[in-house]
């Protein structure tokens, strides 16, 4: 199944031959961090060649950049495949995200218990530059389990856990979001017209979670719910992600009753704070 990356931003080389020694050190640094989140979106690896098609980096530059950040554990070489992978050092530094979200660990029994009752991968889910962010799952025993890998990234737009906290926005913070970010197109089931999502949102509002309907990958949904801080503002959201013919039509509306029951346990455990109920 084709992956659903995030398009990366290209660093456009130098017309003297792609010189870095006369760059400095700053943009060596963001070439680096380059090569890092390139790697990051496949787990499959990259091969030298792929690295500096996918970067727009020179092959000189790139191998330069990948022996420094080899000698630092940030990028591994498999020898075996000619491929470079993601190192050991990326992942420790990436876990401090994780663990400074201190809830995490407070929520993995609400996980299993989400994952338990309905049998689908249970997901956490934060938002970061204006893009979901999984930070844990707790995997169904089902076959085809996950929708998007931990640490992974999708377009607030086009996920459950996005659009349930993109309905606690005013529409004024949804449209300034959609000016930068857009409405990409992953799936033919995308919504890509503002009027759409907006109609949504009203959904959402009034049933107390939303549902990613094959709008990120084709065969899959996801039923979400927002967990709130102290201040009753969104602090991450929880869901179950499956396929479609588990996910069917008519278990939807319990499944969303479960996920917001789920999702007010954790708030409440949080210490957060639901907010009032609007009146009709």
């Amino acid at each position: 199944m084709k992956r659903n990356v995030i398009r990366r931003r290209l660093i456009e080389p130098k017309s003297h031959a792609d010189s870095d020694h006369r760059d400095g050190g700053v943009q060596s640094v963001d070439r680096a961090l380059l090569i890092i989140e390139t790697l990051a979106e496949d787990d499959e690896g990259y091969r030298l060649s792929d690295l500096s098609v996918r970067t727009g980096l020179s092959t000189s530059t790139v191998h330069r950049l990948l022996a420094t950040l080899e000698k630092r554990r940030f990028v591994q070489f498999d020898r075996y495949e000619s491929k470079w992978h993601v190192g050991a050092q990326s992942f420790a530094v990436g876990a401090t995200f994780a663990r400074r979200r201190n809830f995490v660990a407070q929520a993995m029994p609400y996980l299993r218990k989400l994952r338990d009752q309905t049998r689908e991968t249970a997901n956490l889910a934060v938002v970061d530059d204006e893009s979901i962010i999984v930070l844990t799952r707790m995997e169904s025993r089902e076959i085809m389990r996950s929708l998007t890998k931990v640490g992974g990234r999708v377009a607030m737009v086009a996920s459950g856990v996005g659009k349930a906290v993109l309905a606690t926005y005013s529409d004024q913070d949804v449209n300034a979001i959609i000016h930068r970010q857009g409405m990409p197109r992953l799936t033919e089931k995308s919504i890509v017209r503002p009027s759409e999502l907006f109609k949504q949102l009203q959904a959402i509002r009034r049933q107390g979670y939303a549902v990613d309907d094959e709008e990120a990958r084709i065969g899959l949904r996801c039923v979400a719910a927002v967990v709130y801080n102290n201040c009753s503002e969104p602090l991450a959201a929880i869901s179950v992600s499956g396929m479609t013919s588990r996910l069917t039509d008519d278990r939807l509306p319990a499944i969303g009753r479960t996920v917001q029951q789920v999702a007010g346990e954790l708030t409440l455990a949080l210490g957060g704070v639901m907010p009032a109920a609007k009146s009709a």
